[in-house]
């Protein structure tokens, strides 16, 4: 009968264990996830940056043009 209890007992910690294992890998996902999101806005920024400087120098060459 103790035999049977402390099998039961491994059993038990094996599938906590496995639970866990479980709860970090959706966690790693999840954090695999958001950081993707995090370069995809990043990029977004830097294409939005980039538009930003060429109309400034698109401006600047009309300014430029003007004056002359």
């Amino acid at each position: 009968m103790l035999l049977a209890a402390l099998w039961g007992t491994y059993n038990v910690l094996e599938m906590l264990l496995a639970a866990l294992w479980g709860t970090y890998n959706v966690l790693e996902m999840l954090l695999a996830a958001l950081w993707g999101t995090y370069n995809v806005l990043e990029m977004l920024l830097a294409a939005l940056w980039g538009t930003y400087n060429g109309l400034e120098m698109l401006l600047a060459a009309l300014w430029g043009t003007y004056n002359v």
